[in-house]
């Protein structure tokens, strides 16, 4: 139960970190119009992303829809995190559950925009002249944390017993 309480806090307390950098952004940046934070290399450049993953298009899909997709695919982690323990040494644990309460505080952060905005707020703009990466926000970085150590995780921690091929 304890553990529970401080996954609660952990997820609730970055997702509203996300939300509210979004929410100071929009208060405080015009869309379109970026503003150097260290010279070229990173701006705050506020944008609406309607597309999932790195601002792809999905065309004239609506947001209900892709709200229903992130369900199935944030279930689908839910039911991961519950089988850790089948598949992971003790140390192994901790890193893996630590990933996914990052992934799942992304998912809220960047669902939360979904139904409030009707599409996801970026604003953290990095590169080096014209040679941009994607713009993204603070919810994108605990999704790509949570992956960085589910997948240090899944090389450094899986339990040698668990048959890979059945």
């Amino acid at each position: 139960m304890k553990k529970i309480i401080w996954f609660s806090i952990f997820v609730i307390g970055a997702a509203a970190l996300d939300i509210i950098s979004k929410f100071l952004v929009l208060a405080n940046l015009e869309p379109g119009v970026p503003v150097n934070v260290l010279g070229n290399y990173l701006k705050l450049h506020l944008v609406f992303n309607d597309g999932i993953v790195f601002g792809i298009s999905v065309g004239a899909t609506p947001a209900w829809l892709i709200i229903i997709g992130k369900l199935v695919i944030i279930s689908f982690v839910v039911w991961v995190f519950t089988k850790i323990p089948l598949y992971f040494q003790d140390k192994g644990q901790n890193l893996a559950r630590i990933a996914f309460l990052f992934i799942f505080s992304g998912f809220i952060g960047n669902t939360f925009d979904r139904f409030y905005h009707g599409a996801v707020v970026d604003f953290i703009d990095m590169g080096i002249g014209n040679l941009r990466w994607y713009i993204y926000n603070i919810a994108d970085v605990y999704i790509v944390i949570g992956a960085g150590l589910l997948i240090i995780t899944l090389l450094k921690y899986e339990n040698k017993k668990t048959p890979h091929n059945s």
